[in-house]
């Protein structure tokens, strides 16, 4: 499973995602690290995308200066975020 939030979402910040993630009762296999992904198909620029902690079959994923709608406010970080997720590379 897969949960994210934009860290400058005010509607449902990732505050409130985090703690719902923390209060599934899973264990934490890796603490909060930066996730990048590679800018404008440029295998040369990465750029940060966010941060992630993973627990037992579930990711928590921020999306840096996105706000309540990630997918239109930093589409391509989140393509790259679904597409980290769905290839496995996250767990």
């Amino acid at each position: 499973m897969l949960l994210y939030a934009g860290d400058a979402d005010i509607v449902c910040n990732f505050l409130g995602v985090e703690r719902f993630a923390s209060s599934l009762g899973r264990n934490v296999t890796t603490e909060y690290v930066y996730w990048n992904y590679f800018k404008d198909n440029n295998d040369k620029h990465t750029e940060i995308g966010g941060f992630i902690r993973r627990y037992d079959g579930v990711a928590f994923a921020t999306v840096r200066g996105a706000g309540h709608m990630v997918p239109t406010d930093r589409p391509e970080a989140a393509l790259h975020m679904f597409q980290f997720f769905l290839d496995g590379k996250w767990f």
